[in-house]
């Protein structure tokens, strides 16, 4: 028997796994808040942030965007992120990203921050849906999400675990046991695949001293060196990635599709 969303995320699930935000909400380092914003287009009319949480995402956005909306389906979430963060241009309502409470076509962007893999495989179609239904033509999905991590070179995974442990004591678990599925690059950009076009990608942490073909692509002039090196990434032999690829953690930008089609995302 699954516990009910308000329940599994109460307070107590705050108080465990967003310390740093309940201490100081303006934390945009926490999650790699501030890269999603840069990422967002924040010069977009009207932004919904699908499992805002705490809000403090969704204040970020406010700063630049014209109105915001964070909707979440948690009474404590929403009730903390109205207590936190207060603007003109700034919303919070309690409401689940399956049945999203807004008319066709009304909404420029969504941003949907460490939420999916919360959810069953079912759950995740029908936030993705209601996430197409309600954006615009030519709207876009920015997506952030911890992805499971493939074997990487033992000189990635020290300089990984000391930066975790001296800048990010709070964030070293990858998964925490609220978390349905576990998600690789790839399986991500299949499953939002089917509603939208998955066009580009943000690397928050850059590791251009680990990634000698990241910098490598920098020095090539590429004009957009994230979306680049994942690609790259993306086509590149699983046995190769494991020695010339620390696992990256991208951000996806994805545009809306006017129709359903294969399982199969356009990145790849």
């Amino acid at each position: 028997m699954s516990i009910p969303y308000e329940l599994e995320y109460d307070k107590n699930y705050y108080n465990r796994t967003y310390g740093p935000i309940l201490e100081n909400k303006y934390d945009l380092e926490y999650l790699n808040y501030s890269g999603t914003i840069a990422f967002s287009a924040p010069s977009s009319k009207r932004i919904l942030e699908v499992g805002c949480g705490l809000g403090t995402l969704s204040w970020g956005l406010s700063v630049y965007a014209a109105f915001v909306v964070g909707l979440d389906l948690s009474r404590y979430a929403v009730s903390k992120a109205t207590e936190f963060y207060r603007s003109e241009n700034l919303n919070f309502i309690i409401a689940s990203g399956e049945f999203l409470p807004f008319k066709a076509q009304c909404i420029d962007g969504i941003v949907c921050s460490h939420l999916l893999e919360h959810l069953t495989k079912q759950q995740s179609e029908n936030v993705l849906r209601e996430m197409r239904l309600v954006l615009i033509n030519n709207g876009y999905l920015v997506l952030d999400q911890p992805y499971e991590l493939e074997p990487l070179t033992l000189l990635s995974r020290i300089a990984i675990k000391i930066y975790k442990t001296m800048f990010r004591p709070h964030d070293q678990k990858d998964f925490d046991k609220t978390h349905k599925r576990r998600y690789t690059i790839e399986s991500a950009i299949n499953e939002i695949g089917k509603y939208f076009s998955v066009e580009r990608f943000y690397l928050y942490q850059k590791l251009t001293i680990l990634n000698p073909l990241y910098f490598f692509g920098a020095l090539l002039g590429v004009k957009d060196p994230d979306t680049w090196y994942i690609k790259l990434y993306l086509r590149t032999p699983y046995f190769l990635r494991t020695v010339l690829f620390p696992t990256p953690s991208p951000k996806i930008m994805a545009f809306k599709l006017t129709r359903d089609r294969g399982s199969k995302g356009s990145a790849t």
